[in-house]
């Protein structure tokens, strides 16, 4: 069977654009406090403080997921779609030993493989 994944390159490219914009900021940040520009710290821990929440606070969440027309695979353990409650974007709900949990995927809107899974899961 052919195996589909819901990561793709792109977010790859996006999390590397958003370490380099990060590591920028936080030179900045080093800078002020070189020169001890008090204005330019305080704006800066802000700045960083709000990319650390909205990104790398959830990065380990994410995984690498994979899919056929059965299961979804992901960190070695396989998930047989009959136990998908819900596919969102970006979440996959579903149901393990009567017990409800999720798989976290970086979720990108120019990808079609998210659709095939719906598919898929509609179909079993």
């Amino acid at each position: 069977m052919k195996k589909y994944q819901l990561n793709s390159e792109l977010n790859s490219l996006n999390m590397f654009i958003i370490y380099l914009i990060s590591f920028t900021f936080f030179i900045c940040f080093i800078y002020n406090l070189y020169i001890k520009y008090v204005f330019g710290i305080v704006m800066w821990f802000l700045v960083l403080t709000s990319i650390y929440f909205s990104f790398f606070r959830n990065i380990l969440k994410y995984k690498n997921v994979e899919f056929d027309s059965e299961n979804i695979y992901f960190d070695e353990n396989i998930i047989p779609l009959k136990n998908i409650i819900k596919i969102g974007n970006g979440k996959i709900y579903y149901e393990e030993n009567g017990k409800h949990k999720k798989i976290f995927f970086r979720y990108n809107y120019y990808e079609n493989n998210i659709e095939i899974l719906k598919t898929f899961h509609r179909e079993v």
